[in-house]
C-alpha cells in the first residue's frame, strides 16, 4: 500500500491493528489502528485493490465468529405419565431447560413424599431418559443421562452435580477401567468430567429461573394430575410390540 509516496508491505494484521514494512527502508515501520489504516487506504486511490481483500477478510470473519450460546432440553422417555397426552403420546417432552429443571424437581419431591402411601399407588420411582444440548463459548456440548423421579435426589441441577461429584471422586471404581484403557483415554476422560463439572454446571445454573410462559405451562402440566394414575394403568395395560 501506499502512504503519501513511500510504498508499504503489511507485515501483520488482525481486527484490531495493522503494522506496515517500508519496502525501501524496512528498519522503519507503521502502525495503525484499524479505523486509522482504512482511514489511509481511502486517502490514496493506489490503494484501491487492498480495499476488497479488506472487505473479503471482514467477510470471512463476520462468517466464523461464534455461535451463540444457547440451550435445549427434552425428555427421551419417561415412566411417568405427566409427560404424554390422554392418547399416551409426547406432550410435554420438549420444554425450556428452566422448565425441565424446576419440572422434575416438583415432580421428584411429590413421588418422594407419596410412594410410601401404597394407596396411592405412585409406585417406587419413574425412570425417565433426558438430553442437554447446549453451546458455550461457541462449543457445543451434549449430555444424556437418566434422572429417577422419586428417589429424592432434587431437581436436574442437583442430579447432574452428584453425577460429576461422583465420577471425579478418587474413589470412582471406574477409575481403573479408564486407567487400563490407556492414559490418553483417562486424561481426556477426567478433562471431559472437569469441564462439565467447571464449566457446563455453571451455564445450567445460570438457567433456571422460569419466565412467565414456563410458570404457565408448569401449572397447565400439574392441572393434568388427575389423569396421570388412569394413563399410567393404560400404559401398563397397551398391547407391547411384537
Amino acid at each position: 500500500m501506499y502512504i503519501g509516496a513511500d510504498k508499504y508491505e503489511i507485515s501483520d494484521f488482525n481486527e484490531n491493528a495493522v503494522s506496515l514494512r517500508n519496502v525501501e527502508f524496512p528498519l522503519f515501520g507503521k502502525e495503525y489502528s484499524r479505523a486509522d489504516f482504512e482511514e489511509k487506504l481511502r486517502e490514496n486511490p493506489a490503494n484501491d485493490h487492498l480495499k476488497t481483500v479488506i472487505t473479503e477478510k471482514q467477510e470471512t470473519e463476520t462468517l466464523t465468529e461464534e455461535k451463540p450460546d444457547s440451550i435445549t432440553f427434552s425428555i427421551g422417555f419417561s415412566e411417568h405419565p405427566a409427560f404424554y397426552d390422554r392418547q399416551l403420546n409426547d406432550r410435554f417432552t420438549d420444554l425450556s431447560f428452566a422448565l425441565g429443571n424446576g419440572l422434575l424437581g416438583v415432580l421428584d419431591e411429590k413421588q418422594h413424599r407419596e410412594r410410601l402411601d401404597k394407596s396411592k399407588g405412585v409406585g417406587w420411582y419413574k425412570k425417565t431418559d433426558f438430553e442437554i444440548s447446549a453451546v458455550i463459548g461457541g462449543e457445543d456440548f451434549h449430555y444424556e443421562g437418566r434422572f429417577d423421579i422419586g428417589d429424592g435426589e432434587g431437581d436436574l441441577i442437583a442430579h447432574i452435580k452428584n453425577f460429576y461429584d461422583y465420577f471425579l471422586s478418587p474413589n470412582c471404581p471406574f477409575i481403573p477401567e479408564w486407567k487400563r484403557q490407556g492414559e490418553d483415554y483417562y486424561r481426556e476422560k477426567i478433562e471431559s468430567l472437569r469441564f462439565g463439572r467447571d464449566v457446563f454446571l455453571p451455564f445450567l445454573e445460570q438457567h433456571t429461573e422460569l419466565t412467565p410462559e414456563d410458570e404457565k405451562l408448569l401449572t397447565e402440566i400439574m392441572a393434568t394430575e388427575a389423569d396421570w394414575n388412569r394413563k399410567a394403568k393404560d400404559k401398563e395395560q397397551a398391547p407391547k410390540p411384537s
